[in-house]
C-alpha cells in the first residue's frame, strides 16, 4: 500500500503533523516530497525547533531520509517504516483529533 500521492509517475508532496500527548505545544512532522524522500521535524508551537548554537547549516531540527535512486538513501527500512507512520498519523488526525491549544494556554 503506498501513503502517498501519485499523479501519473509524479509524487505530491504530503505534509502530516500529530500534536504530542503530553504537551500540546510539540509536535511531530513528517513530509514525504516529491521525490519521494521523507523528512521528519519536530515543531514548536507550529515552527520547527533550531539549535541556535549549531553552525548555520545544521541549526533546524529535521532529518530526511532519501529514496535509493536518485536520492542515494541508506536507510530504506526507516524511510519506510516513516511512510507507514504518515498513515498512522492521518489515522489518528481523522478518529482522535487533537485541538490546537488557545495562544494563552501555551
Amino acid at each position: 500500500m503506498l501513503w502517498f500521492g501519485q499523479r501519473g509517475n509524479k509524487m505530491e508532496q504530503k505534509v502530516v503533523s500529530r500534536i504530542g500527548d503530553m504537551n500540546r505545544r510539540k509536535a511531530l512532522l513528517l513530509m514525504q516530497q516529491e521525490d519521494g524522500d521523507v523528512v521528519v521535524v519536530i515543531t514548536l508551537d507550529g515552527a520547527p525547533i533550531s539549535d541556535f548554537k549549531a553552525d548555520r547549516e545544521d541549526r533546524e531540527a529535521e532529518v530526511e531520509f532519501c529514496t535509493v535512486w536518485p536520492g542515494r538513501g541508506r536507510s530504506q527500512h526507516t524511510r519506510r517504516a516513516l511512510l507507514g507512520l504518515i498513515g498512522a498519523m492521518e489515522l489518528d488526525n481523522a478518529e482522535n483529533p487533537i485541538p490546537l491549544p488557545e495562544p494563552d494556554q501555551r
